[in-house]
């Protein structure tokens, strides 16, 4: 996570679906300067998948772009742990996801829009860019990418939110589990 020398890796993997923000990512990726310091591993597949690298032709960035296409889950995680910056391009602001859990579970410093679930669950470990921005996230690509101390302390704040008591879900259970029982009782 905090080499200073090498291509600095980019990963993110999900079903390339409307809403998912491949396009998004390919559009950033395409106004970074120095492409050739990164290299961009994007995972998955699904019915935007052919569309995705249509873009990435015509925007003539095949070379620094990498299609894995669906993988097991194990060969998943090997992209965690080769990667250097978790990239979440697009979701939806009243969610979460499981994909930006796993990054942190493995220290991976993020670039996430900001507001909504995923800042909510990512706080310290990760830049915010404005949602549906591409410039705004090819800047925090740029910025997190030349910035190996940032990336390092980025990462240390993963294994510190993940272990908060907020994040442990056999608390959170427990918690509801309580809470379940008090509004049955009042019924």
């Amino acid at each position: 996570r905090v080499k200073d020398s090498g291509k600095v890796t980019l990963f993110y993997s999900s079903r390339m679906a409307p809403g998912k923000g491949f396009d998004l990512l390919v559009a950033a990726f395409s106004e970074i300067k120095n492409k050739e310091n990164f290299r961009l591993i994007l995972g998955g597949t699904g019915p935007e998948e052919e569309q995705v690298r249509k873009m990435v032709r015509d925007l003539k960035i095949e070379k620094y772009i990498e299609f894995p296409g669906w993988v097991q889950k194990e060969k998943v995680y090997e992209y965690y742990k080769q990667a250097d910056i978790f990239v979440q391009p697009h979701w939806r602001t009243d969610n979460t996801s499981i994909s930006l859990s796993y990054a942190m579970a493995f220290g991976l410093p993020s670039i996430l829009p900001g507001g909504g679930g995923l800042e909510w669950v990512a706080k310290k470990s990760a830049l915010y860019f404005k949602d549906l921005d591409y410039r705004d996230l090819a800047r925090k690509i740029e910025e997190l990418g030349s910035k190996p101390e940032l990336r390092k302390e980025l990462s240390a704040n993963c294994y510190a939110r993940i272990n908060e008591d907020e994040m442990n879900a056999e608390k959170q259970m427990a918690r509801l589990c309580r809470e379940m029982e008090r509004v049955k009782k009042s019924a």
